[in-house]
């Protein structure tokens, strides 16, 4: 699924980013951690209850968009805020 694979990246930039005190990617590091949470909160709302959520883009695409020249899988943020746009449903 996209939205384990974006968790993953944002885990993982936030774990780059915390280990490398000298780089510009440390101050973001809990902002990696914050969009994470909300791609599994948007993962848990999909199984669990099958809301279908048409309209609805990520909650922090306008964030991710400011920092896309340092998110090296935006283009998989974008692809998932699309389809959430378009309608999406856990089923």
């Amino acid at each position: 699924m996209l939205i384990d694979q974006a968790v993953f990246e944002f885990k993982e930039l936030a774990v780059c980013a915390v280990e490398d005190l000298e780089d510009e990617l440390h101050d973001y590091s809990a902002e990696f951690e914050a969009m994470a949470k909300s791609l599994e909160e948007l993962k848990e709302q999909l199984s669990i209850e099958g809301e279908n959520v048409l309209g609805k883009g990520l909650k922090f695409m306008q964030r991710a968009i400011q920092l896309r020249q340092i998110i090296p899988f935006f283009n998989l943020i974008e692809v998932i805020d699309n389809a959430c746009r378009q309608g999406v449903t856990g089923r």
